[in-house]
C-alpha cells in the first residue's frame, strides 16, 4: 500500500511531465521587440540601396531568334531520307547559317534598317541621371 499512496491521482508522472513542456512565446518574442527598430531600420537601408543600384543599372536588351532554311520548296519526305542527307545540302546549311551568323550581315541590317533612330531601341536615362539632372537644374535656379 505504501507504493499506492506516493502516487496521487491529481499530480502527473514524470514521462507525462517531461512531454508537456510549454513554450513561452514572451520569452522569444522580447528580444524581437527589443530591437525591433535596428531590425526596421537595417531593413530599410537595405531596400534602400537595393533600388538605387538597381535603379543605376544599365539596361541591357537581348535577344534570340531562331531561322529556317530551306533549300528546295517544302514537300513531305520520308524518315529515312532526313537521314540520309547529302553533304552538299549539308555544306548548303553550313554556308548559309555562317553567312547569317556575320557581323557584315548584321551590320547592314541595321543600317538599312536605321535601327540607330530607331524610337525602341533609344537609351531611356536611369533613374539616378534623372535625379542628378534634376538636382543640377535646382541649383541652378538658386544661383541665378
Amino acid at each position: 500500500m505504501t507504493s499506492q499512496a506516493h502516487l496521487l491521482p491529481n499530480e502527473p508522472n514524470s514521462a507525462e511531465q517531461t512531454s508537456e513542456q510549454v513554450i513561452d512565446l514572451r520569452k522569444l518574442i522580447k528580444p524581437l521587440l527589443q530591437s525591433k527598430w535596428r531590425i526596421l531600420s537595417f531593413a530599410m537601408l537595405i531596400t534602400a540601396l537595393t533600388i538605387f543600384v538597381v535603379f543605376s543599372l544599365q539596361p541591357i536588351f537581348k535577344s534570340t531568334a531562331t531561322l529556317l532554311i530551306e533549300s528546295e520548296q517544302a514537300r513531305a519526305i520520308k524518315i529515312e531520307q532526313v537521314y540520309g542527307m547529302n553533304s552538299g545540302q549539308q555544306e548548303y546549311y553550313l554556308t548559309q547559317f555562317e553567312i547569317i551568323k556575320s557581323r557584315s550581315i548584321a551590320e547592314r541590317v541595321f543600317n538599312q534598317l536605321d535601327l540607330i533612330n530607331h524610337p525602341s531601341f533609344e537609351a531611356k536615362p536611369s533613374a539616378l541621371s534623372q535625379v542628378k539632372s534634376q538636382v543640377i537644374s535646382w541649383l541652378d535656379f538658386f544661383t541665378d
